[in-house]
This record gives C-alpha cells, sequence and structure tokens, in this order.
C-alpha cells in the first residue's frame, strides 16, 4: 500500500489516544458488520464438511505461505523499483498465471503490460518523473504534500476545489512522498489519529522535501496481467481482480549498509492472495459467464504506476469493465475482520460484498468511500465500481525492514482469498452489471484510523457475547497478532443521514 501517511505510533489500548471527533466516524459513512452466528448442522455431515475443508484450507496456506515466503526473501531484494529482484517477482508470477492454464498472451503475445519511467535516484530513495508518462494535458509541478498535489499524483489543481481527488493526474515531475518520520513536521506530532482542522492543515502547509538528483535511470516497470475467459453473451464484460507486488527494495540503514524491506504484508500477502484466488476459479467446472482477468501490479509503492498505466492504456477496453477487487495487506488478520474500502461506488457491488463477507463469516469494516492509497483508485477514477480489501492487524511494520513472513497469519489470507474468489463469481454470475455511484476520493487514509476501526469492531463485538472463539480459527496460538474477542451475531451500523 502506498504511504500517505507515516504511521502513527499510539497507545492502541485507549480509545483517548486518538484525537479523533465522533462527526467525523459518523461522516465516513462507517458500516461494521460482524461474523454471523454459526448454526450447527447434523453432527456427521458437520464433520465430513468440516474434515474436507480442513484438507483444503491446509493445502492452501501451504501454497500462500510459500509465495509469501518467496516474494519477501532475499532474492527478491525488497522487490523494489529496478532490481533483478523484482523481475525475478514477475517472472515467477507469470509461470505461477500460466500453470494454472490462464491466458497469458494478452499484452503482445505475453504476459507483461509494460511501461518505462525515468527515476532520479539521490543516494537514498528514487523520485520518478512523470513527464510523458501520462495523457500529456499541461504539465505543473507540485510538491507531494501541497493541496491539490495529494500523496499519489501530479495533478493541475487549478480547474476546480480539490480537483486531484476525482480527475485523472497531469504530466510533470513526480516528487516522492515518503519522507523521515523522525523530521518530518507533518508527523512529527501525531500520537494517533488527528481529525482536527488546525491539525489538518499544517499536515498539508509543509512541503516534502527534495532531495538533488545525483542519477537518472531508465526503468521498466510490468505489470502481470492473466485472463480466465467467461462463456456465453455476457463474455466481453470483465471483472478486474488485482494486487501489487512491488515493495520498497533495500536502503541504506543508520551505518551504511543495505537493509531490505521484505513487504511480506505489504504486499506479498495480497500478491500470494491474487494467486490463490486465481488458482480457485481456474480450477472450476463451468466457464463464468463473464470473463476475470488478474493483474499483479508493480510500481504501487511509488505512486500507483502499474494501475495508472493499466487504465490509460487498457489490454481490455475499460468500458467492459464492470468491477475491479483490490488485495493490499491480507496477512494481518486479526479477530475475522476485514475493511472493505469504496462501497459506496456500488450500492449492488456493496451488498454482494457483505453476502459473501457473512457466508464465510468475516466481519466487515465497510468504508463507502474510497481513497487513492493503492490501486483501486485508477479504476475508480474511471467510474468503475471498486472494493478493496485491507485487514485490521499490527500496523508496526508498515514500510518497515521488520514486515517479514515470520509475521503473517496464512489461515486469514487464505480466508480472504475465498472470500474474494466466490465475490467474483457472484458479480460475474449476475444478471445486471453493478451500477457506479461517485463518492469521492478521501485524500489520507491515515494508518491510525484503520487501528481504531479495528478496535472499535472488538469493543463491539466484546461486549454481551456468550462466544469464547472465534469461528474457522483451530490454532489460536500460531496468530501473533490475537487480542481475545467473543463475537456476536452480525450486525451494522447504519452511517449517519
Amino acid at each position: 500500500m502506498i504511504n500517505q501517511s507515516t504511521p502513527a505510533r499510539a497507545n492502541l489500548g485507549a480509545f483517548g489516544s486518538f484525537r479523533i471527533s465522533a462527526l467525523a466516524i459518523l461522516a465516513a459513512g462507517l458500516f461494521v458488520a460482524l461474523p454471523p452466528r454459526v448454526v450447527a448442522d447434523e453432527p456427521a455431515v458437520q464433520d465430513d464438511v468440516a474434515a474436507v475443508q480442513a484438507e483444503t484450507a491446509s493445502a492452501a496456506e501451504a501454497r500462500i505461505r510459500q509465495t509469501v515466503e518467496l516474494l519477501a526473501s532475499d532474492a527478491m531484494e525488497g522487490r523494489g523499483l529496478g532490481t533483478k529482484g523484482l523481475d525475478r517477482a514477475a517472472d515467477y508470477l507469470s509461470r505461477r498465471f500460466a500453470e494454472l492454464g490462464l491466458k497469458t498472451d494478452l499484452c503482445g503475445g505475453g504476459p507483461f503490460h509494460e511501461f518505462t519511467v525515468q527515476t532520479q535516484k539521490d543516494g537514498d530513495r528514487h523520485r520518478v518523473d512523470w513527464s510523458g508518462f501520462l495523457a500529456d494535458a499541461g504539465q505543473k509541478q507540485q510538491t507531494a504534500g501541497q493541496p491539490g498535489a495529494g500523496l499519489d499524483t501530479a495533478t493541475d489543481a487549478r480547474t476546480k476545489p480539490n480537483a486531484s481527488q476525482h480527475v485523472e493526474p497531469k504530466s510533470g515531475p513526480r516528487v516522492d512522498p515518503r519522507t523521515d518520520s523522525k523530521t518530518d513536521p507533518r508527523t512529527e506530532s501525531m500520537d494517533g489519529f488527528t481529525n482536527d482542522r488546525k491539525s489538518d492543515e499544517s499536515w498539508h502547509a509543509e512541503k516534502t522535501r527534495e532531495k538533488t538528483a545525483t542519477k537518472t535511470i531508465k526503468t521498466t516497470i510490468k505489470n502481470v496481467v492473466a485472463v480466465l475467459e467467461g462463456e456465453g453473451p455476457l463474455a466481453h464484460e470483465t471483472i478486474i481482480i488485482g494486487a501489487h507486488y512491488d515493495h520498497l527494495g533495500q536502503r541504506r540503514g543508520e551505518n551504511g549498509e543495505e537493509v531490505v524491506y521484505y513487504g511480506a504484508n505489504d504486499n506479498a500477502s495480497g500478491t500470494a492472495a491474487l494467486l490463490e484466488v486465481a488458482r480457485i476459479l481456474s480450477r472450476r467446472e463451468s466457464k463464468l459467464p463473464r470473463r476475470i482477468v488478474f493483474v499483479a501490479f508493480s510500481g504501487e509503492e511509488q505512486g500507483l504506476l502499474g494501475s495508472l498505466h493499466y487504465v490509460n492504456h487498457p489490454p481490455i477496453p475499460l468500458g467492459d469493465t464492470i468491477a475491479m477487487i483490490n488485495l493490499d495487506m491480507v496477512g494481518r488478520m486479526e479477530d475475522d475482520y476485514v475493511m472493505v474500502m469504496g462501497t459506496g461506488s456500488s450500492p449492488a457491488l456493496a451488498q454482494m460484498t457483505r453476502q459473501t463477507a457473512d457466508e464465510h463469516e468475516i466481519g466487515l469494516l465497510s468504508i463507502p468511500s474510497t481513497s487513492p492509497c493503492s490501486d483501486h483508485a485508477p479504476f475508480y477514477s474511471r467510474r468503475i465500481p471498486v472494493v478493496f480489501f485491507c485487514t485490521i492487524g499490527d500496523m508496526r511494520d508498515y514500510h518497515q525492514p521488520t514486515d517479514t513472513a515470520d509475521k503473517i497469519y496464512y489461515p486469514g489470507i487464505e480466508r480472504v482469498a475465498r472470500m474474494t474468489a466466490d465475490l467474483a463469481v457472484t458479480v460475474a454470475e449476475a444478471e445486471e452489471r453493478p451500477e457506479f455511484t461517485e463518492r469521492g476520493l478521501q485524500g489520507a487514509l491515515l494508518r491510525g484510523a484503520i487501528r481504531f476501526f479495528g478496535n472499535v469492531a472488538r469493543q463491539m463485538a466484546a461486549e454481551g457475547s456468550d462466544r469464547t472463539q472465534p469461528p474457522n480459527r483451530a490454532d489460536e496460538d500460531s496468530h501473533p497478532n490475537e487480542l481475545p474477542v467473543k463475537p456476536e451475531p452480525a450486525r451494522e451500523l447504519e452511517p449517519a443521514r
């Protein structure tokens, strides 16, 4: 997930550590759907079904673990832009897609949806030059962090207020939004999720610093694309399921040594889930009525480069794309909850998502609005319904070298993958394509908000329930971030009217 703010390190055990108003939560239209209570079947039937499910889940978890451990290994060099490790990851993904029998010749006869950008290296970070990359609509350089610029795109803000939240980014040099949290005035004073006007203005007022570029490098970026064709009169309509496979690469440590940023949760987890979804759908006995396109995006950490390139140069017409499902940071599931963003982009898609989550006994923290924090945003900007899944877990390793494979909760990824596959089937088999509804892009999704919503859900779940164990989790001790809860039957908080 692209960094829109440095994670605030706060005492998450107390709600008082977050300076967030109740009005802000109501304005966001937050839905919290808790896992439903299970109704027991006949004992013998239930035992047989459970045994088959356990065996299937165990094999899936092993595949997922293998993928995460490979992508988050030293050999992949942190999957940074321009590294051999990122190319190795792309080759691995293309092979896996081909082994599943998927069509991998959509992009000029091959699996790679390629483009080139120029990066300017200043010694410890890269800056991407957008000139000529996106549609030429006049150039305007803006510094990331300024109002109108956002943190993901170089955008001309002269068209109208908040234009960067609604329009395509224009050409111009991109400034790397990542900064040193210890010296960045935007995040220095943050001790939690701050949502008051004064702090918001100060956050935007400080400009991200640029360092003098010392070397210009041309870098080829590869999205990896695979297709599962549909059958019938709606086979031309497309559902995209995506996850970015790049990360931050290697950076200099305090002693000048190269430190690998492994990116196990961000986003080897989503990439592994994507492969598992592809496996599930490719093993179906009958074809779906609509086409499924699997895309492993690259360049996400540098500003959604891969997904922006996809929507600007689509290998399949965007007019035929009816929905986009994004998987980013799905390796830290806690207490059977998943955050889903973008449900306001289509009431029909939101209903399908809630129904599918209920069937999988997964609680949703549903945020109707969306944010340019991951690869769903460019599709939303083209009026395509989106949902973005992200697990609610410990964020202290976010964009740190400590985001390693041993901290991933693999049963959670397997559950997210199964839920995503079933959601894709539901959308593919729907009589009508989900209708797009514009909600607007939110400028920033702070990590503190994710933790806040997670604590709210856990507090709600703990009230008045007689259930002592979350469903479908046999080995509680294996979960590295476990917090004891007692989920109650599904319920939903309606948004403020």
